[in-house]
């Protein structure tokens, strides 16, 4: 599913860390993601460099190995290994939450492929979304007094912060954005949140 939403494209990669490694570029099909460049080893599969890559092929945070060392005898077979299971709820599932205080609320809009990665009874004032590659969080904290509409925006790398203050009905709230998503895709979420008449 992620190939809906980005193109992928795999060709030589250079030299990190003294090992060398395998480009993917991953182009997203949209204007509300991000793009990344991945530099994997080509023995091991182990990321050694990655990118976020914004508007106009600009870097906006990057990673890599300076020195990398490693035995292959450590991973040994008859270990104990342990799996996790990710939970992801049904798609639709994903628009909605219930908000602290017995508030109700619900989110309009997402990019297109991104889904829950928690279920929606769990931590009621919150809610995270991937579409694989990106992930964003929405947190609404409800306020005892009155609060005046406005916006405040903090970027840092591949994060942004954005955060809002609105009206639930006639409970004022913050409501923050904050994740690898550009700044539109931001303020488009947090516009959509809205309350529920009755249950989401």
């Amino acid at each position: 599913g992620v190939a809906d939403y980005y193109r992928f494209s795999v060709a030589s990669g250079e030299l990190v860390a003294g090992r060398q490694a395998v480009r993917i570029h991953i182009e997203p099909r949209d204007m509300y993601r991000y793009g990344y460049i991945m530099e994997l080893d080509r023995e091991t599969g182990l990321l050694l460099k990655s990118a976020i890559i914004g508007r106009g092929d600009k870097v906006l945070e990057k990673f890599q190995f300076a020195s990398l060392s490693f035995s292959p005898d450590t991973a040994a077979d008859d270990g104990e290994r342990l799996v996790h299971t990710a939970q992801h709820p049904h798609p639709q599932e994903s628009r909605l939450a219930t908000g602290v205080d017995g508030l109700p609320w619900r989110i309009d809009w997402l990019p297109e492929g991104f889904t829950a990665t928690d279920s929606p009874r769990a931590a009621e004032d919150r809610r995270t979304f991937t579409d694989g590659l990106a992930v964003f969080s929405v947190f609404l904290e409800f306020l005892s007094g009155e609060i005046r509409p406005g916006e405040g925006v903090i970027r840092n790398g591949g994060t942004t912060s954005y955060t809002r203050g609105m009206h639930l009905g006639e409970q004022s709230i913050l409501v923050t954005v904050i994740g690898e998503v550009p700044l539109n895709t931001a303020r488009m979420v947090a516009d959509s949140i809205a309350g529920c008449a009755g249950p989401c």
